[in-house]
Order: structure tokens, then C-alpha cells, then sequence
């Protein structure tokens, strides 16, 4: 069974975000609304976490980052 948790970005992140994140036990997804429209696709590290990808279409930002087991 695969336990996944929905919640504000807000929440997640602890700051102001808009959109919404679901979370793995391995990964946490992230849907958000930007007000500057832009074709982007990005790979970082942060610091807790593995590798993270994010793709912007327009205002809407798609992410994905793997969490360090």
C-alpha cells in the first residue's frame, strides 16, 4: 500500500507558497501557480534530499524531488 500525504505548499514549506504537494515515503510532489508566465526545466540538489526536477509551462510549475533514504 502506498501511503501518500496532500497538503498546501504553504504548510510544507513553512513559508508563502501557492500550489500543493503530495509526499511519498521516497518522493514529494509538488504542483504550483506562478504569476510569471515561463518555459523552464530545472535539476538541483537541496540540502536533505536527493536530486529535483521541476518543469514550468506557462504559470503552472510541476516538481518532483527524491528523498535521501
Amino acid at each position: 500500500m502506498l501511503d501518500i500525504i496532500v497538503m498546501k505548499a504553504s504548510k510544507f514549506y513553512e513559508e508563502s507558497s501557492s500550489g500543493y504537494v503530495a509526499i511519498t515515503p521516497n518522493w514529494v510532489f509538488e504542483i504550483a501557480f506562478d504569476q510569471i508566465p515561463r518555459l523552464q526545466f530545472g535539476i538541483s540538489r537541496d540540502e536533505g534530499f536527493a536530486n529535483s526536477y521541476c518543469i514550468c509551462l506557462g504559470s503552472i510549475c510541476f516538481g518532483a524531488t527524491k528523498k535521501e533514504i
